[in-house]
């Protein structure tokens, strides 16, 4: 099992990420994808997207 897929596992299983994502802009740190993915959204400009497939949304 790689890193990515114990974090999914983590992720789908307890609902938080075990090492939380940083972001790269402000330095702000986040336990779950959607929360991370929302805030990326608003530092970047870019639509949140699925890690898998890169399907964008919103």
């Amino acid at each position: 099992m790689s890193g990515d897929d114990a974090q999914q596992h983590i992720y789908k299983t307890h609902g938080l990420l075990l090492n939380p994502i940083m972001c790269g802009v402000c330095g702000w740190q986040f336990y779950t994808l959607g929360i991370y993915n929302a805030h990326q959204w608003m530092q970047y400009g870019e639509r949140p997207h699925a890690f898998r497939c890169h399907a964008q949304y919103l």
